[in-house]
């Protein structure tokens, strides 16, 4: 339901930005998340409910304590829709248990997933598609990376 986020202007919604560095640079700075965010919320109008930072690795989220402030304001209806500049911001899971937790929640509560060029309805069956791949994708990324900068999963936080 694009038009229910794009076109509303009373939505609900929780920004969520995440950097693995403080001063990582580029589109995945959390400047330049704060700015997509920021251009798309003065364009549509939307009312911001929260703000979430974090800095660190896309860890699972029992360690991450801004992933478990978003899952909490959709647990309690308090948000329409969860922004974030691009899906590995917010899942980037070490265990499918951990996509999982997020697809419940976003299906359970009928919260949208907006990134600036998607809107993702997980009730929709190609949109849940789309999430349940990239999310997978993402999974092995996130491995991917670790392996090549030899760290152990365990040190990272």
């Amino acid at each position: 339901m694009r038009n229910k986020i794009a076109d509303a202007n009373r939505t609900r919604i929780v920004n969520y930005r995440r950097t693995r560095t403080k001063n990582q640079k580029g589109n995945n700075s959390l400047k330049m998340q704060k700015e997509s965010y920021e251009k798309d919320r003065k364009r549509y109008g939307w009312i911001t409910v929260a703000s979430i930072e974090e800095i660190g690795s896309g860890a699972s989220i029992s360690q991450r304590k801004g992933v478990r402030e978003v899952l909490r304001l959709m647990g309690n209806h308090e948000v329409d829709g969860v922004y974030v500049t691009e899906l590995d911001r917010l899942i980037r899971p070490e265990n499918l248990r951990d996509l999982a937790e997020f697809y419940d929640a976003f299906v359970k509560h009928n919260i949208k997933l907006v990134t600036p060029n998607r809107i993702y309805d997980l009730n929709n069956c190609m949109d849940s598609f789309s999430f349940d791949i990239e999310g997978i994708l993402n999974k092995y990324n996130r491995k991917s990376l670790l392996q090549h900068r030899g760290v152990d999963k365990k040190e990272v936080v």
